[in-house]
């Protein structure tokens, strides 16, 4: 369901909710994301996806261009954790770009993700996985 730009997926009343940001090159509803979201709101967890900037430019316009620089990232983080309200309830995460773009929230003075738990998904099979 969509809202307010927002992409959701699973019960309202969950006890916890991971807020998901896609990778550089693929967007919040690409076959990935769907999957993972999916299988956690499966288990009653709720997920919240969202684009930075330059994706939804893209979706608009059509034309590929460059991921948003950092404080542009960190900006639009602090935006949805704060239309959620923050809380020790909320998990935030994402894939390759995402996962990076919210440990950046961790290292800045003032940041928003204080009441926050982060994760980062990692695709099955990557070099990674492999190590």
């Amino acid at each position: 369901m969509m809202e307010d730009g927002l992409l959701i997926d699973g019960p309202r009343e969950a006890a916890h909710t991971i807020v998901l940001a896609h990778g550089a090159g693929a967007a919040m509803d690409s076959p990935f994301m769907d999957t993972v979201a999916e299988g956690l709101a499966r288990n009653g967890i709720r997920v919240v996806r969202f684009e930075f900037p330059y994706m939804m430019a893209r979706r608009e316009g059509g034309k590929r261009g460059a991921p948003d620089r950092e404080a542009v990232l960190i900006e639009a983080w602090r935006d949805v954790i704060a239309r959620l309200g923050g809380g020790t309830r909320l998990v935030i995460g994402g894939k390759s770009l995402a996962g990076v773009s919210r440990a950046w929230l961790r290292t800045k003075p003032g940041r928003a993700d204080s009441y926050v738990s982060a994760t980062r998904f990692i695709r099955q099979g990557s070099r990674r996985d492999r190590a």
